[in-house]
């Protein structure tokens, strides 16, 4: 979820555009144009090689917020949400986003190497056990 604040300034003024970019990429990945429309009738856009279909624009909440479905790691980076009003001046809003990649599962060795992940062997008691837990990521 990328917040933004489309809220005008003053109460007879109203949203144009509301433009998404990525940090470093010139053209906008998502946009919002009310243009010549109701507000509730909005030309949606994603582009096909940024979000594509995995983002949609939701205006109810406050603020804002362009939510994104299955996020990737590359999704990682600094966003700008421009918002244009009819009469008020552009606003820009930065948002850091930051992807977390949780580990793979723990893999369960013995001193052998042999997975013990799944298979559970019994031990005598006050014999020493060496087990070596890897998790990659």
């Amino acid at each position: 979820m990328l917040p933004c604040d489309i809220t005008p300034m003053e109460r007879d003024d109203a949203v144009y555009m509301v433009l998404w970019f990525k940090e470093g990429d010139g053209e906008p990945l998502y946009s919002f144009d009310v243009r010549g429309r109701q507000f509730g009738q909005a030309k949606l856009w994603s582009s096909p090689t940024a979000f594509g279909a995995r983002a949609f624009f939701r205006t109810a909440s406050h603020p804002a917020q362009l939510l994104v479905d299955d996020i990737k790691l590359s999704d990682e980076g600094m966003y700008r949400c421009r918002v244009d009003f009819r009469n008020s001046p552009t606003r820009n809003l930065k948002i850091n986003f930051t992807v977390i990649e949780p580990p793979d599962r723990p893999i369960i060795y013995d001193a052998r190497r042999m997975d013990r992940t799944k298979l559970i062997e019994p031990y005598n008691e006050g014999s020493d056990v060496t087990l070596i837990c890897e998790v990659s990521g």
